[in-house]
C-alpha cells in the first residue's frame, strides 16, 4: 500500500515520494549488509523511523505505524535514548488515526517510561528537550483516554441493542409458537335460538259447529306493554260466545234444512 502511494505520488512528481523510494533503496541495503560500517540495528532502526515519518506525510498511517514498530524492536536491548521516545510517540500517533485507542494507549504509555529513562542518563540539554516531548506525550495521553472511552461507550450501546433486539426476536419466536400450539375452535357449536319479534297471525277457527272455538295466537306481552293490550287466552273466547245472544230467527231454517 505504501509503495502504491508513493507511485501515485510519483506520478505528480512529488518529492515526498522520491524521498521514500531512497529510504527503502538505503533499508535494503543497509538490511543485506549488516556488517558494513555505520550498519547494524541501530542504523536500520533509524532509518525505519525516517521513513515512518515520509509515510505518515503520505497519510499511509498503517505502513508507518508498522515501520516505527520495527524501529522499536530493533533498539530492543538498547538505552533508552531520545531517538526511542520519538519512535514509540509516533507510533502511538499513527495508532490515534487509524482509531486504535487501546494500541495507541499502550504505545503512549512505553514512551513515557522511556523518557523516564532516558532522563536518568541525559545531560542538562538532553533533560530539558525530553521534558518538552513528556508535555506533547501527557496531552496526547488525554486525547487516547478520551477516544477509548468513548469507544467503550459506544460498545457498551451496541451490546444493548443487540440484547433488546435479541429478546425481542425470543419473545416473538414464544408468541409464535404459543399460538400455533393452541386447539383450532370447534366449528360444530349452534348459535343460541332466537324468538323473532314478528307478531303471530290469526288462524281462525280450526273447528266445526255452532259454537266452534276460535284459537287466536298472539306473541306474549313483555313487561314494556300495557296490561290492555295482552292476549287473551281461549276461555276468554269461550266465555264471550257464551254470552252472546241467540239469533232465533235462523234457528228454524237450520231445523229445516236438517
Amino acid at each position: 500500500a505504501a509503495a502504491a502511494a508513493a507511485d501515485d505520488d510519483d506520478d505528480d512528481g512529488t518529492d515526498l515520494a522520491l524521498a521514500y523510494k531512497m529510504l527503502e533503496l538505503a533499508r535494503i541495503i543497509y538490511e543485506r549488509h549488516p556488517d558494513a560500517p555505520g550498519s547494524g540495528k541501530v542504523a536500520v532502526s533509524s532509518l525505519r523511523a525516517r521513513i515512518g515519518e515520509t509515510l505518515m506525510e503520505m497519510e499511509a498511517f498503517q505502513e508507518a505505524a508498522e515501520e516505527f514498530k520495527v524501529a522499536a524492536e530493533l533498539r530492543a536491548g538498547e538505552a533508552a535514548d531520545r531517538e526511542l521516545v520519538f519512535v514509540l510517540f509516533q507510533r502511538c500517533v499513527c495508532e490515534c488515526e487509524l482509531k486504535r485507542p487501546q494500541d495507541a494507549l499502550r504505545s503512549c504509555e512505553q514512551a513515557a517510561a522511556a523518557v523516564a529513562a532516558a532522563k536518568q542518563v541525559a545531560e542538562a540539554k538532553e533533560a530539558r528537550a525530553l521534558e518538552e516531548i513528556m508535555g506533547d506525550i501527557d496531552a496526547k495521553r488525554e486525547e487516547v483516554v478520551t477516544m477509548a472511552e468513548k469507544e467503550l461507550e459506544e460498545q457498551k450501546q451496541q451490546q444493548q441493542a443487540a440484547s433488546a433486539s435479541a429478546a425481542a426476536a425470543a419473545a416473538t419466536t414464544t408468541t409464535t409458537a404459543a399460538a400455533a400450539a393452541a386447539p383450532a375452535p370447534s366449528s360444530t357449536a349452534f348459535s343460541a335460538p332466537t324468538m323473532g319479534a314478528a307478531p303471530v297471525r290469526d288462524l281462525g277457527v280450526v273447528s266445526k259447529g255452532a259454537k266452534g272455538r276460535r284459537v287466536v295466537m298472539a306473541p306474549i306481552a313483555t313487561n314494556s306493554e300495557p296490561a290492555s293490550k295482552k292476549a287473551r287466552t281461549d276461555t276468554d273466547v269461550v266465555e264471550e260466545e257464551e254470552k252472546a245472544p241467540v239469533d232465533t230467527a235462523s234457528k228454524p231454517q237450520e231445523c229445516a234444512q236438517q
